[in-house]
């Protein structure tokens, strides 16, 4: 069993390889798959050209995670993947794009992926790995009000406690 890095350097390329092969198919799918989770996503009704913009972007953003993958597999380092979200927080809320969105589609490009490609049984552990690393990352690159919507929230009440509650037990849901 290797180190998360050493199976970068080990079998990176490989890896890279074999989503290459499989890129249209799995960019696809995750698209598609994404569509339907979120069929008003970047839908912007006032544009003339609404649907065919969020067509694009739709079909385009699995290939963008794509190609961030293939860097990161050839080159044996995440930083790039990092790096690429910190600067996509710029932009991306302006269109609607929480952390739950960019999560979803990062998952459901590795489904992809995982039903579309044959991977060696020694590789697979490791894109699971990869996968839980990428979406660390994008979390981890995420703007603090990003991070405040999905993160459980308290509210402290008059009597000091957590949601209102005396006993020390919250009933779970955050009062907003």
């Amino acid at each position: 069993m290797y180190g998360f890095q050493s199976w970068l350097a080990s079998r990176g390329q490989a890896v890279a390889l074999a989503l290459d092969e499989r890129s249209e198919r799995i960019c696809d799918h995750a698209a598609a798959r994404f569509a339907e989770q979120y069929p008003t996503l970047m839908l912007d009704l006032p544009r003339p050209d609404a649907e065919m913009f969020q067509q694009l972007a739709f079909r385009e953003t699995p290939r963008r995670l794509h190609r961030l993958l293939q860097v990161a597999l050839r080159f044996q380092t995440l930083a790039v993947i990092e790096r690429e979200y910190r600067w996509s927080w710029g932009i991306l809320p302006r269109f609607g794009i929480t952390l739950a969105h960019m999560h979803a589609l990062a998952r459901t490009y590795f489904e992809s992926a995982r039903v579309l490609v044959m991977f060696d049984q020694t590789d697979r552990p490791y894109f699971e790995l990869l996968e839980m690393n990428v979406l660390q990352l994008i979390e981890r690159s995420a703007p603090m009000d990003q991070l405040r919507v999905h993160l459980p929230q308290q509210r402290y009440y008059a009597n000091g406690h957590a949601n209102g509650h005396s006993n020390g037990h919250s009933n779970g849901h955050a009062v907003h």
